[in-house]
């Protein structure tokens, strides 16, 4: 749980979620990417399917398990126009049936790219909650307001043996902001580093865990 970076208590879950804890509850993931492998397909390279059930499915859980009152995507729900086939959008439009609460896309890069967005989905550039700000890229961070974003796709190396090391995606907090991982299963990662007045979280166990600055690989 975070209780000294913003207004309102913050609790980070294992499956790249946060949970906004409050007089209302918001849950927040970044950077799903659905449709990526499909791009992938388009353009010739033999990517498996599967991703965009599983990812539908995992938000799914989340939302029964957490019972928020509004769930919240910090950018790049989709990737790029080619993996926007009919049936994905339709498994999108069951899901927000499904979970049945206000639903909102802080619009990322990838999404501003794309023609075809259901109308069902509210979009905005930013979401401003007690005491908060959510946006996709961590450079809109307004100064001054705790911001929650994405876009990075946070991960930080580990040592485990002489030569090899663990790459763990993460939460990176700083002063200013608190960067989410990719909820996508299908995403890369950017190994971030650690500077002074940061602190990381990765998932262990079914629970989130800070590492500790001197274990984390430097480059």
């Amino acid at each position: 749980m975070l209780e000294d970076f913003a207004p309102v208590p913050l609790r980070l879950l294992p499956d790249c979620a946060l949970l906004i804890l409050g007089e209302d509850r918001h849950l927040v993931v970044a950077d799903v990417h659905l449709g990526k492998s499909a791009s992938f397909r388009a353009h010739g390279l033999p990517v498996p399917e599967g991703d965009n059930a599983r990812d539908i499915a995992r938000l799914a859980a989340l939302v029964r398990q957490h019972k928020p009152d509004q769930l919240v995507i910090a950018g790049d729900l989709f990737h790029a126009d080619a993996g926007m086939s009919d049936s994905l959008m339709q498994d999108v439009i069951d899901f927000i049936e499904e979970i049945s609460i206000p639903f909102v896309l802080v619009s990322g890069n990838h999404d501003n790219r794309i023609r075809n967005i259901p109308e069902t989905i509210l979009r905005a550039d930013h979401l401003d909650l007690p005491g908060l700000r959510i946006v996709h890229k961590p450079e809109d961070a307004p100064h001054g307001i705790p911001t929650i974003c994405g876009h990075i796709h946070p991960v930080i190396k580990i040592p485990d043996g002489r030569k090899t090391s663990l790459r763990l995606p993460c939460f990176h907090l700083s002063p200013a902001h608190l960067t989410l991982p990719a909820f996508g299963s299908f995403t890369g990662g950017h190994i971030v580093q650690l500077e002074k007045g940061e602190r990381f979280f990765v998932s262990h166990q079914n629970e989130v865990i800070e590492i500790p600055g001197k274990l984390i690989t430097k480059r």
